[in-house]
């Protein structure tokens, strides 16, 4: 009697451009005890990505909206580990203000998110590209990678701008 593996996720380990022509190589995640019989290597918890989501060149690599620093960072952590694995692609970072936004919020989302790749992760900074996406119904950030010859993400605001309350960042008292 065989007996039948059913794989429930993929893994993105890497990028290729061959020719002109880019692909996804996408292996199988298998259960850890299965992984060194198997012999794929896992290095991270990176999350799935959807070859749907592939625009013109560049692929969708993470989204997260309003969380934690800590679960920030490992959001980015994974990014870095793709990204240092593909030194020709570039990181862009699409981040959205919400329908209820501060002043500048994006850019300020993405700016921090930029600051932590360099700093932390020692991405080199002028392989961030960072763009204010406009609005969606609750703040976002977008994670995509620019395969190398690919064309730039796209950002796709869900919310105009004119029905959008910004709200005014308040100042540290005492000062």
């Amino acid at each position: 009697m065989r007996k039948l593996l059913i794989v429930t996720s993929l893994v993105l380990t890497s990028l290729v451009g061959s020719e002109g022509s880019a692909r996804l190589k996408l292996p199988l995640r298998l259960p850890a005890k299965d992984t060194e019989r198997a012999g794929v290597p896992i290095k991270s918890r990176i999350p799935s990505v959807l070859p749907s989501r592939q625009q013109s060149g560049s692929i969708k690599f993470d989204e997260y909206g309003s969380i934690t620093a800590a679960e920030q960072r490992k959001h980015l952590d994974d990014f870095a580990i793709q990204l240092r694995a593909q030194p020709k692609t570039q990181a862009y970072i699409i981040a959205y203000g919400g329908r209820q936004a501060l002043l500048g919020e994006a850019r300020v989302r993405a700016l921090w998110t930029k600051r932590y790749l360099v700093k932390k992760c020692r991405i080199a900074s002028d392989r961030i590209v960072i763009v204010d996406g406009g609005y969606r119904e609750e703040a976002t950030t977008e994670l995509f990678i620019r395969l190398e010859n690919g064309k730039p993400p796209v950002a796709f605001p869900t919310v105009d701008r004119r029905e959008v309350k910004i709200g005014k960042a308040r100042q540290p008292r005492g000062r």
